[in-house]
């Protein structure tokens, strides 16, 4: 679990995002992570709607592809409750129990999606703006 947590340290540090002004309806976003040994890609299109007397609340539908490639990769494949002897929320601080796990290797991993999501965001300013968006449906 900590390596995981550690490459999405990583691939958080590193995260780019490209997109056009926050006050246009329609925008473009790519959102590139990089960590040790893997990497991730995603494209999304939002058409947003602006709410409230000033239109700074937005509401938004989109979609997004996103695509996972890894190298050499261990997954865990023992249920939390035996590999930390909990299965509550805090899970995430608690070390695992190596001698109670089983790993499994997957030299060359990868991961594709294709998602619709609903997105909610407010803008600070005229360039400026925070959000968030939940995936809807999707496959992989």
């Amino acid at each position: 679990m900590k390596r995981l947590l550690l490459a999405l340290v990583a691939s958080f540090g590193l995260q780019t995002i490209f997109a056009q002004r926050v006050d246009t309806p329609n925008y473009l976003d790519a959102t590139l992570g990089a960590g040790k040994y893997q990497g991730s890609l995603s494209l999304s299109y939002i058409h947003r709607w602006s709410l409230g007397a000033n239109q700074k609340l937005g509401i938004g539908l989109g979609g997004r592809l996103t695509s996972y490639v890894g190298q050499n990769q261990y997954y865990s494949t023992a249920p939390a409750q035996l590999t930390s002897e909990s299965s509550s929320p805090l899970i995430l601080f608690k070390d695992n129990i190596v001698t109670n796990m089983d790993t499994l290797l997957v030299k060359s991993p990868q991961v594709n999606a294709l998602n619709l999501f609903i997105n909610f965001d407010y803008s600070l300013s005229s360039k400026l703006q925070v959000g968030f968006n939940i995936d809807a449906i999707g496959s992989q």
